[in-house]
């Protein structure tokens, strides 16, 4: 399974392409973007807590901050 680092600068290549090509991704738009690309139900009750939340950075430091509990919950599993 992809890493969230990875898979945010994925779609963030993406919506840099995007603006390449004339194709503007607003703000609001790639917010959607990023809480519809991660996987259910795993990551459901983080999306929940955003409550419609528009602006990508908060998406993304929510999600970093969740992958990182996680990934520590993860390593500290296999000691």
């Amino acid at each position: 399974m992809e890493s969230l680092p990875a898979h945010i600068a994925k779609l963030q290549r993406l919506r840099e392409v995007c603006g390449g090509l004339g194709v503007d991704v607003m703000d609001a738009q790639f917010a959607r973007v990023i809480t519809l690309s991660m996987p259910t139900p795993s990551w459901d009750p983080v999306i929940g807590t955003l409550g419609g939340v528009l602006d990508p950075k908060i998406v993304i430091s929510c999600l970093s901050t969740e992958w990182s509990r996680r990934e520590g919950l993860t390593s500290s599993n296999k000691d």
